[in-house]
């Protein structure tokens, strides 16, 4: 059946449409990751600040709990980041038009989440003494 010229416009808008959202998609992704490599590079710098054998020797044991959190709050953030790049490659047009291509990409942001989310539960065992009360007038903890 041949289609009237009417409904190949509408085709060919919707196309338009779709590749406009597709181009946002793949945009916002990106800013996504962009900021999470910045939160993992302050969650950095907060782990060589509290880190050092100068804070351990001042804080002891709350100085090492706020060391865990901050290094392994900079892994689960560079994780989530490269989730996030993974998953761009997806949504950016043009990127992926092949099915086994796409299965290869979801299969490694599932990788990555997996490594994402046992960082966060490192993240949440080393927090468990700031949240019972050890990093009580830690400087730099909100709320202390």
């Amino acid at each position: 059946m041949m289609k009237s010229v009417g409904q190949k416009i509408y085709d060919l808008k919707i196309s338009r449409d779709q590749r406009k959202w597709e181009q946002a998609a793949c945009a916002l992704d990106t800013q996504k990751s962009a900021a999470r490599l910045a939160q993992a590079a302050v969650h950095s710098a907060m782990a060589v600040q509290d880190c050092g054998a100068t804070n351990f020797a001042e804080r002891g044991k709350q100085g090492k709990a706020k060391c865990a959190v901050d290094v392994t709050a900079a892994i689960a953030s560079a994780g989530i980041a490269a989730s996030l790049i993974t998953i761009s490659t997806i949504n950016c047009p043009e990127n992926v038009r092949s099915l086994e291509t796409l299965q290869k990409r979801l299969c490694a942001a599932s990788i990555i989440d997996l490594t994402v989310a046992a960082s966060y539960i490192g993240t949440s065992i080393a927090s468990i003494s700031g949240t019972c009360g050890t990093l009580d007038e830690y400087p730099g903890v909100p709320g202390t």
